[in-house]
């Protein structure tokens, strides 16, 4: 899984999850007509084996400043759905989600852990070899 699968895959599991809100990137620094930004904070990978990677891919989502009442109800909302993002073939389980609230700014991080297999190459079989007689000259 590469960054740009994983985050579209998150994207589109925000959209499916809040239909109603508008939903865009987020860069630091930048105001937005958005709902909800998020973006890609954080990736480590960490090799189990030889053969397996386990890559953590954290998030940032941003909530816009809303009314009191609605903001707690998107909040449990958000909580609810970016514990498991379920897109397609791509099924993960949040590892850690944070909520934070500074000022008027609200943040969740999550972090999503997803282990890759290196496929292993098909043994090339040794196959017996035709030998034919030397002529001795």
């Amino acid at each position: 899984m590469n960054a740009e699968l994983m985050t579209q895959a998150f994207k589109a599991h925000l959209e499916k999850s809040f239909p109603d809100l508008r939903i865009g990137a987020y860069t630091s620094g930048q105001t937005s007509d958005n709902d909800l930004g998020y973006h890609l904070a954080k990736i480590a990978f960490t090799r189990e084996r030889s053969d397996r990677l386990v890559g953590l891919y954290s998030f940032e989502v941003y909530v816009s400043s809303t009314g009191q009442s609605s903001q707690e109800q998107l909040v449990d909302r958000l909580i609810e759905a970016l514990e498991t993002l379920d897109q397609g073939e791509l099924f993960c389980r949040a590892s850690e989600v944070i909520w934070e609230h500074q000022n008027s700014t609200s943040k969740a991080t999550v972090v999503y852990m997803i282990r890759s297999i290196r496929q292993r190459e098909s043994a090339v079989k040794m196959q017996s070899m035709d030998q034919k007689p030397l002529g001795i000259k």
